[in-house]
C-alpha cells in the first residue's frame, strides 16, 4: 500500500503572526510549536496533537552568589510558597503540569509524581522564622550572619519570553508574600545564553532543560558540568549524585537502573539546588482529516 501523502513541503516563518495567518488562510496544513494561549487565534477547523517532551522549567539557584540561598530552610521556604499547579495551569492551561524532580512525568525513569510538593505559605514562614530570618520595618526578612546583617533579597534572571516573564512575576509575588524581596532581571534570550549563563552571572535563573530519550542527567547535574560549557546551572556538587549518574550510564540492567534513578532523583530533590516548576506539551495542529498520527513522548519537536 502507498501512503496517501505523496509530497511534504516545509515552510519556515520568522514571525508567529505570519505563521498563524497562513494557517488560518489554508495555505499551510499544519503548525507546530504553538503555546496554549495562541490557540484562540486559530480561525479554522483543526486537530490538536499534544506531544510529551522530556523538557521542564525550573529556578536554578547559584548559592555562591547569594548568602541567603546557601541556607537550606530558605530554599525550602521559597518552594513551599509557590503553588506550582496553579502557575502551570495559568501559563499552559491543560497542556502543562507541575514537576517535582529533574525528570519530568512521562519520561523514562521519572518519579516526579511520587516526590510530591507541598504548597503551604504558613509553613514557609515558620521555616524562615526558625532559621533566624526576621522581618524588618519594611516587611522583608534579614538575618545576622557573622556579625553582619544579610537581607533576604533575590535577583531572579529570566529570558524575555512571555510565559517565562509571567512565571517570574508569579514567583516574585509568592516569594515576597513570605518576606523575600525579589528583583526580576529580564534579559533578551541571547543575552541570557551568551552572557548570564556563560559567566554563571546570576543568583537565581528561570530556565528550561531538555533531556535526551534515556533521561541521562549527566549534563545537568554532574559536578564536572558546573561551569561553561556545562549545563549544571545550579553549580551543583554532590559526590553521591556523581556516582549514581556514572553508574546509571553504565548499567544495562533495567531493574537496578530504575533503583539508581529513583535514588538519584530523591537525593537531588532533598538538596534543593533548584525549584522545579513545570513541564509543557509540544502542541501540533493538523487538518481535521489527518489520520495515523499518535501523540506520544518525543525526544525533541522534530521527532513528531
Amino acid at each position: 500500500l502507498e501512503p496517501f501523502i505523496h509530497r511534504i513541503v516545509f515552510r519556515f516563518f520568522s514571525e508567529q503572526e505570519s505563521l498563524l495567518e497562513e494557517f488560518n488562510a489554508g495555505r499551510i496544513d499544519a503548525v507546530g510549536g504553538l503555546l496554549p494561549g495562541e490557540l484562540e487565534k486559530v480561525q479554522r477547523p483543526y486537530q490538536l496533537f499534544a506531544f510529551k517532551l522530556p523538557r521542564y522549567y525550573a529556578v536554578f539557584f547559584n548559592q555562591s552568589k547569594n548568602l541567603g540561598l546557601k541556607d537550606l530552610p530558605v530554599r525550602e521556604a521559597l518552594s513551599l510558597s509557590v503553588d506550582k499547579a496553579r502557575v502551570a495551569r495559568e501559563v499552559f492551561g491543560d497542556y502543562g503540569r507541575e514537576i517535582n524532580g529533574p525528570i519530568p512525568p512521562g519520561s523514562p525513569y521519572s518519579t516526579s509524581e511520587s516526590l510530591g510538593h507541598v504548597f503551604d505559605r504558613n509553613l514557609a514562614i515558620q521555616k524562615l522564622e526558625e532559621a533566624g530570618w526576621k522581618t524588618n520595618e519594611n516587611g522583608f526578612r534579614e538575618k545576622s550572619i557573622k556579625q553582619s546583617t544579610v537581607a533576604l533579597e533575590i535577583n531572579l534572571a529570566v529570558p524575555q519570553i512571555d510565559f517565562l516573564v509571567r512565571t517570574a512575576q508569579f514567583l516574585k509575588t509568592s516569594w515576597e508574600s513570605i518576606g523575600a524581596r525579589t528583583n526580576l532581571i529580564v534579559r533578551a534570550p541571547f543575552d541570557i545564553a551568551e552572557t548570564v549563563i556563560k559567566n554563571r552571572d546570576y543568583e537565581a535563573l528561570l530556565f528550561g532543560n531538555i533531556l535526551n530519550s534515556s533521561s541521562d542527567l549527566f549534563s545537568f547535574w554532574h559536578s564536572s558540568e558546573r561551569f561553561y560549557p556545562g549545563l549544571n546551572l545550579s553549580i551543583y556538587n554532590n559526590k553521591k549524585v556523581d556516582t549514581l549518574i556514572a553508574g546509571s550510564r553504565q548499567n544495562m540492567d533495567s531493574e537496578s537502573r530504575t533503583i539508581q534513578f529513583d535514588d538519584l532523583q530523591k537525593t537531588i530533590v532533598a538538596d534543593m539546588p533548584s525549584l522545579f516548576l513545570y513541564a509543557s506539551d509540544y502542541l501540533y495542529l493538523g487538518p481535521k482529516n489527518l489520520e495515523g498520527l499518535d501523540a506520544h513522548l518525543i525526544g525533541e519537536p522534530a521527532d513528531r
